[in-house]
């Protein structure tokens, strides 16, 4: 009786097996389903359709295209990022000697940039979905100005720990749920400041 119960068993656990291989298999074609959307970022209703953790993982391919390897020196010029395309071409880069402009940027994360430390100016602006400026994470010196305008996702200027020098003006306004400029506090030397619209109306410097 002791083998026919181990038989027995077994037969059960492997019938089990077999019923969830299929069910697993299921929902992961249904989870590749729900994150797909063409090249608009529209559905097939013509809704707008990016899934979040799609958005996420393909900006982190991007980072992780690079590797770790910061070796590839200065870009020397004006660099525009609209999206993951561009942004792949300025991973592994630790300065860029002209202005980065980052405008109409199609995803909520920007992953890539964390080699980046220096840049002449930066332009942060008009980017409806962004709102994770993480990839700015070692940004320490921004030679010239900053400007951070009409972005209407970015709630927190807390990734940009690292920053302690803007040699120009640095202006803040028209974000829409940005409530204060926390996340600055390590900036030591700055010029003009202008801060507009910020959702709690105050400065916190």
């Amino acid at each position: 009786m002791g083998s026919l119960e181990t038989f027995s068993g077994t037969r059960t656990l492997l019938h089990v097996i077999v019923l969830v291989l299929p069910v697993a298999a299921g929902c992961s074609s249904a989870t590749r389903v729900a994150g797909e959307h063409d090249a608009t970022g529209e559905g097939s209703d013509g809704d707008l359709d990016v899934d979040a953790d799609t958005a996420i993982d393909s900006a982190r391919d991007v980072e992780g295209d690079a590797g770790d390897a910061c070796d590839r020196g200065v870009w020397e010029d004006n660099f525009d990022v609209d999206g993951l395309d561009t942004l792949h071409e300025l991973s592994g880069f630790m300065e860029v000697a002209g202005t980065l402009m980052i405008m109409g940027f199609p995803t909520g994360v920007l992953y890539g940039l964390e080699c980046l430390q220096r840049v002449g100016s930066l332009s942060l602006s008009d980017n409806v979905w962004l709102w994770d400026l993480h990839g700015l994470s070692s940004l320490s010196l921004i030679r010239q100005d900053f400007e951070l305008m009409g972005n209407e996702a970015v709630v927190s200027l807390e990734p940009l720990g690292s920053l302690t020098a803007v040699g120009g003006s640095l202006h803040i306004g028209s974000n829409n749920v940005l409530e204060n400029p926390r996340g600055l506090d390590a900036v030591e030397s700055v010029g003009p400041v202008s801060y507009t619209h910020l959702r709690a109306h105050e400065t916190g410097r």
